[in-house]
């Protein structure tokens, strides 16, 4: 079964698309039973009460499947996958994403940036902390393949030649943003760069191993 890590703004919902034009209702985007705000992790329990509903399962996705917690069920090959993009370019996508997109017109970007849930969040959806020997310890253990969306194309087909060759991945693009000009101004305002940098420097040492 392919599981696809899905980090935030990294292209996940095109790779999605992928997987549900490749599986059809074989394929679910799933969440933990608790719901999609619970921050908990997809589990194996989560996924034996998805059995019941999908009995033949060729792939799932979600924000809240991780490489951290253990997927476990009989006779059952899991293949784990996800996308890591340049932390910068992500955290400021991010903060666009909620002002544009979630009508936070009134966020402060400095005050975002605080939260722990806005720092290091690629390496945390990975190994659970951020801590770049585990992710990598985990990376390793269960062979999860990182593409990159900087390289999406090149990476998608190296997930269709050495995880599943059934995958269809021809694609459209999906969520891109009309206008980056937000994001990009963070990005060029030097004094901005730094904070976001500085809360991202896990995410930096990942996304330069990988």
């Amino acid at each position: 079964m392919l599981v696809f890590i899905h980090i935030n703004k990294t292209a996940g919902r095109t790779v999605r698309y992928i997987l549900r034009s490749s599986f059809g209702l074989h394929h679910c985007d799933v969440e933990p039973w608790q719901g999609e705000w619970s921050d908990q992790p997809f589990s194996t329990d989560d996924l034996l009460r998805l059995r019941k509903i999908y009995p033949v399962l060729e792939s799932i996705a979600g924000h809240r499947v991780t490489g951290f917690a253990d997927l476990k069920e009989n006779d059952t090959k899991f293949v784990f996958f996800t996308f890591m993009r340049d932390p910068l370019k992500t955290c400021a996508s991010r903060f666009q994403y909620n002002v544009q997109f979630r009508k936070k017109k009134n966020l402060v970007f400095e005050d975002w940036i605080q939260q722990d849930w806005t720092r290091n969040q690629q390496i945390k959806r990975i190994a659970g902390v951020a801590d770049v020997n585990e992710a990598i310890r985990i990376i390793r253990e269960k062979k999860i393949f990182v593409g990159l969306t900087e390289r999406f194309d090149e990476s998608m087909f190296l997930v269709k030649e050495l995880l599943d060759n059934r995958l269809n991945i021809s694609y459209r693009r999906i969520n891109v943003a009309s206008s980056n000009a937000l994001a990009q101004s963070l990005l060029s305002n030097e004094r901005s760069r730094q904070i976001i940098i500085e809360a991202n420097r896990i995410d930096l040492e990942l996304y330069d191993y990988v």
